[in-house]
């Protein structure tokens, strides 16, 4: 993959220098720290689960039915946006998207998926919606073997075997029974009440455009180009990481923590390198020393920024 241009690596630091950060917040091994900032100047588009439940975007079975592959099809005017790990929930079988991806308007657009369900292929179709993203620690796994292969082949397919040893992991240690494995499924049980009252009630900034997320010695960086964006994704961010914090307790994993400023110092200084994507705009990437980091400028404007990795005891 080549380096990026100026331009590109403008848009991102000019979308991490305007942000502070707030109070953390803590609950039941969950620690997380709002990134607050003023929302970016960029287009308007919409969100990929809103518009499939209005029935604004259809996301479907590719002709040939393939695993690893559906489609896109955008109907609106608006472009739609989709972040890498939401998960799909129906057609053959639930799915997570390998990559963030802005969809067209009036658009149909093949992308790559990863299967995050076993044993079932039946009559569906299309997908429902897509309110979910993966365990904190299979979308950052997963994200790291789609740079891989991006690097490698050009195409971004994940590694399916460490999807689904991810999800194993977690059907064991959290004790769910989940007839095909899924991983939607897996996060609805494996929350228990307490942890979902948390996320439930886990505070929302009026200004907060990210944030920075501890559990299981895993943190994340996500950041937006505005809150309205950022309060949509972040029920699915704080289930993915709760999920994290109930295997941290039933393991007896003693938390750990970066300093959230050298976190972000991390993303400043990544040496960004242009992808290929099936949807518009440029989606530039980081995979070294363990840090898994994407982010899609479009039209001038970093709309997402994600960046990834884990902790480890010295």
């Amino acid at each position: 993959m080549p380096r990026v241009g100026a331009t590109y690596t403008k848009n991102i630091r000019e979308s991490l220098e305007r942000i502070n950060l707030g109070n953390p917040a803590s609950n039941l091994g969950l620690r997380t720290w709002p990134l607050l900032g003023p929302d970016l100047d960029g287009e308007n588009y919409s969100l990929l689960d809103a518009s499939i439940k209005e029935g604004k975007c259809e996301v479907k079975e590719t002709a040939r039915e393939t695993v690893d592959t559906v489609v896109v099809v955008n109907q609106s005017e608006a472009s739609i946006f989709a972040m890498h790990g939401q998960l799909l929930r129906g057609a053959k079988q639930n799915r997570a998207i390998n990559l963030t991806t802005m969809f067209p308007p009036e658009s149909e657009t093949t992308i790559h998926v990863a299967c995050v369900e076993q044993g079932r292929w039946n009559t569906g179709r299309s997908f429902s919606e897509a309110s979910w993203v993966q365990s904190a620690a299979g979308r950052s796994e997963k994200l790291g073997s789609v740079l891989d292969d991006l690097e490698r082949t050009g195409a971004g397919k994940a590694d399916q075997q460490r999807v689904w040893s991810q999800q194993g992991l977690k059907e064991r240690i959290l004790n769910v029974q989940s007839y095909t494995h899924d991983e939607i499924e897996i996060q609805e049980r494996g929350l228990d009440l307490e942890a979902s009252e948390a996320v439930a009630e886990w505070p929302l900034e009026a200004d907060q455009v990210g944030v920075i997320l501890f559990a299981n010695n895993l943190w994340a960086i996500e950041l937006f180009d505005t809150a309205e964006t950022y309060a949509s994704f972040q029920p699915s961010l704080l289930r993915s990481f709760a999920l994290e914090a109930v295997e941290a307790r039933r393991r007896h994993i003693s938390p750990i923590y970066e300093e959230p400023r050298t976190l972000l110092d991390f993303a400043w200084r990544a040496g960004w390198r242009s992808t290929q994507t099936h949807g518009a705009g440029h989606l530039l990437a980081n995979n070294a020393r363990g840090k898994r980091q994407c982010a899609l400028v479009w039209k001038d404007t970093c709309v997402s920024l994600s960046s990834s990795g884990r902790l480890a005891h010295v």
